[in-house]
C-alpha cells in the first residue's frame, strides 16, 4: 500500500505524496466517503466532533488510544481540519454500518454512539467495530467494503419492480393520488412511527427508495409494512391483536429485531 507522509484535505505538492493522496481520495469515494466538507456546511472541526458521539468519545488506553492516532494519520488531523473531521465521522459511521465483507449490519450495537469490540484491557477484537477500526488504521480506505449512504433507486431496477409487483405491491401511486411524501408518511401510522432500531428505517429506504422525499417510494414503503404485518415469512396470512395496531412489533427492549416477528421480517 502506498502511504502519504501526512494526509491533508488539499493535494500535496510532493509527487510521491500526491500519488498516495490521489489513491486515498479515490478509495474513499469508492466506499461512499466524501473528502471535502460540503460548501454550505460552515461547522468548525470542533463543532463536527461535538456533533458526533462516536468521534467525540474515541480514544483511551491501549488499542483505543492507538485507534485515535491512526485515524488522524489516515483521514487527517480532525481536531483542526473540518474536512478531516467530516471524513472521520463518515469513516466511523462506515465501520459501524458494514462488516469486513461489506455486508450491512443490524442489531442493538448500531447507532449506540460508541465503538464496540474492545476487551476489558482495551484490545480490539477481530471482526468487531474496534477490529475494523484497527484494520483501517493499518490499511486505510482500502480495508473498507460496502458503500456508505448508497440509498438505491429501485425505480431504475426492473427486476426489483417485478419482484414487488409479484407480491401485489404497486410501484407507483395510483393516477389521481397527488399526495406528497410527507402526507403519505404522516397518513400511515406504521411508517410514521417507524424508528431506526437495528437500522430498519435506513434499510427500508435502501429497498424502496427515500420515502421521506419521494412520494412513490413512500407509497411503496406503506405497502411493504402492510405486507410485513399481514403475512408471515412463508406467506401465510396472520391474524391476531398485533395486526393493524399501528406499530411494528417484535423489537426487544434493546432494539434488536426478533426472528419470526414483524421486526424480523422487516
Amino acid at each position: 500500500m502506498t502511504t502519504v507522509s501526512k494526509i491533508s484535505t488539499e493535494k500535496p505538492t510532493d509527487p510521491t505524496d500526491a500519488k498516495a493522496w490521489e489513491q486515498a481520495v479515490q478509495q474513499s469515494r469508492e466506499v461512499g466517503i466524501e473528502w471535502q466538507l460540503p460548501a454550505d456546511d460552515k461547522r468548525s472541526a470542533q463543532q463536527i466532533i461535538d456533533d458526533s458521539p462516536l468521534l467525540k468519545n474515541l480514544g483511551g488506553r491501549g488499542d483505543r488510544g492507538e485507534a485515535r492516532e491512526n485515524l488522524i494519520a489516515q483521514v487527517g488531523d480532525y481536531t483542526k481540519d473540518s474536512s478531516a473531521a467530516f471524513r472521520a465521522v463518515q469513516l466511523l459511521e462506515h465501520i459501524e454500518t458494514f462488516d469486513a465483507n461489506g455486508d450491512r449490519l443490524a442489531g442493538k450495537d448500531i447507532g449506540n454512539n460508541r465503538i464496540d469490540g474492545y476487551t476489558s484491557s482495551s484490545d480490539a477484537r477481530h471482526g468487531t467495530e474496534a477490529g475494523r477500526l484497527k484494520d483501517f488504521g493499518k490499511d486505510g480506505f482500502s480495508s473498507l467494503k460496502g458503500k456508505l449512504h448508497e440509498i438505491r433507486s429501485p425505480a431504475d431496477d426492473p427486476a426489483v419492480r417485478e419482484q414487488a409487483e409479484q407480491l401485489g405491491i404497486q410501484w407507483e401511486r395510483p393516477k389521481g393520488d397527488e399526495r406528497d411524501a410527507r402526507s403519505i408518511v404522516d397518513g400511515d401510522p406504521l411508517l410514521k412511527n417507524l424508528g431506526n432500531q437495528s437500522d430498519v428505517r435506513d434499510m427500508l429506504k435502501e429497498q424502496v427508495g427515500d420515502f421521506d422525499t419521494d412520494a412513490d417510494a413512500a407509497y411503496r414503503a406503506t405497502q411493504v409494512l402492510a405486507h410485513i404485518e399481514q403475512f408471515d415469512s412463508s406467506g401465510g396470512r396472520i391474524v391476531g391483536s398485533d395486526v393493524a395496531n399501528g406499530r411494528i412489533n417484535g423489537f426487544t427492549k434493546s432494539g434488536e429485531a426478533r426472528n419470526g416477528t414483524e421486526a424480523g421480517r422487516l
